[in-house]
């Protein structure tokens, strides 16, 4: 039979395990600012979970449901993030899921910016008129009337993504922080307990009585032997 020891996989160093998620939050972020806000795969699910925000406000006034897309598409990461920080303390996942935020959040800065271009190919803008792009509607004299400040505000959200990455970063390398802390503590407690007094227990001699058995008689002069 196997030794239930020898099946336990080996525990990866915290240092390790934190360069790696830093390094997978690092690409991701390089990914993402030199594709134009589009990552292969990741960029796929947003744009899912973008149209089911769309979908799961059709009930709303309108301006409330195309906002819906692109808020669904960061909400969902930074809220997996928020579950795997405070419900199941995995600092590294939740890293992971910040860094899913600024690539999703970047996402969204592009599609703002494209609102005064109209590059961007479209689901569903089957004529080329862009008559369903979200951000044209809503920052146009039907919602907000802002089309003027597009590119500032492209570049603000695109700013805030920034701010997620590093935050992402942040929480990553902080494990090797976290680490060496509650080592230096784990040291300090044990050069603590060294210098505490050892008391010796004190040994008290068996009292022999007449109904005592041979093995007690024995056991009581082994101890007086002893001491």
């Amino acid at each position: 039979m196997m030794d239930p020891e020898e099946t336990t996989p080996p525990r990866v160093p915290p240092w390790a395990l934190a360069a790696a998620t830093a390094l997978a939050v690092a690409l991701l972020a390089r990914a993402t600012y030199a594709g134009d806000g589009w990552v292969p795969f990741l960029s796929g699910v947003d744009f899912g979970i973008h149209e089911l925000g769309h979908l799961l406000f059709i009930w709303a006034p309108r301006p409330v449901m195309v906002l819906a897309g692109s808020v669904a598409q960061v909400a969902v990461p930074l809220g997996l993030a928020a579950y795997f920080w405070f419900g199941r303390r995995e600092r590294h996942s939740a890293a992971l899921m910040l860094g899913w935020a600024g690539a999703s959040l970047n996402n969204v800065s592009v599609y703002i910016h494209d609102a005064t271009r109209l590059a961007l190919p479209l689901w569903g803008d089957f004529d080329g008129t862009a008559a369903n792009h979200d951000w044209r509607y809503l920052l146009g004299p039907e919602v907000f009337d802002v089309l003027g400040a597009t590119d500032a505000i492209a570049a603000t959200v695109r700013g805030g993504s920034a701010l997620l990455f590093v935050a992402a970063l942040g929480l990553a390398l902080s494990t090797v922080a976290g680490s060496a802390s509650r080592r230096r503590r784990e040291r300090e407690l044990a050069r603590h307990r060294a210098t505490l007094p050892v008391r010796e227990p004190a040994t008290r001699p068996l009292r022999v009585t007449g109904s005592a058995t041979p093995t007690e008689r024995a056991d009581a002069d082994v101890l007086q032997d002893g001491s």
